[in-house]
């Protein structure tokens, strides 16, 4: 009789513990699939990606995410929301096509429950190589951009390296390495004129 009590006993615990073991793993697939979604499988997101208002796309990392204007880089409590919706354009900075320098920022990683394509735009930003493009749509027109060099700085070293050089540049901006805040990446490009993207 006793006998009969602790195998049921027994019997009852393992169910619990493999309930609880299903619903631990059920649980690591919904937080970390979003991660390997937009890890793995970016070309997906990034070919089925509307192409809408305002935006940035980079097609050597398939990112693509909408730009939220008019956002203060030095305001943790104005940018941080922004990054939430996509990739930044600084305020105070120019705009794409004008004299002077374009700087974006976007998140590189995010929590894996709250990772987007979007709010994830430039988790591959370290992958490109000088001669990659990157394109913006922004106020009806394209504006098209050629890699020509990237840093990698301590977070204080980022307002001196951003420099208006007077040439028609973009700057744009994630933390590295990936999941930290420890540094920034900046990646440097040139605008390609419109009669040299036509030929």
């Amino acid at each position: 009789m006793l006998f009969n009590k602790t195998i049921k006993t027994s019997s009852s615990k393992n169910t619990l513990a493999d309930i609880l073991i299903i619903l631990g793993l059920l649980g690591l697939v919904y937080v970390y699939y979003p991660l390997v979604k937009v890890y793995y499988f970016p070309s997906t997101l990034y070919h089925s990606a509307i192409r809408t208002g305002d935006y940035i796309e980079i097609p050597k990392i398939s990112a693509f995410a909408p730009l939220v204007l008019d956002v203060n880089p030095w305001d943790p409590q104005d940018y941080l929301p922004s990054l939430q919706k996509g990739v930044i354009e600084a305020r105070d900075f120019n705009q794409p096509g004008q004299s002077g320098t374009t700087y974006l920022l976007a998140h590189s990683s995010d929590l894996p429950w709250r990772i987007t394509s979007y709010n994830t735009a430039f988790l591959r930003l370290g992958q490109l190589r000088a001669g990659d493009l990157i394109h913006i749509h922004q106020a009806n027109k394209d504006y098209t951009y050629r890699v020509i060099d990237q840093k990698t700085v301590w977070p204080n070293q980022v307002a001196s390296l951003i420099v208006d050089s007077g040439k028609i540049q973009l700057i744009v901006q994630t933390c590295t390495p990936i999941g930290t805040d420890w540094q920034r990446l900046l990646v440097y490009a040139q605008i390609i004129p419109e009669a040299t993207l036509k030929n």
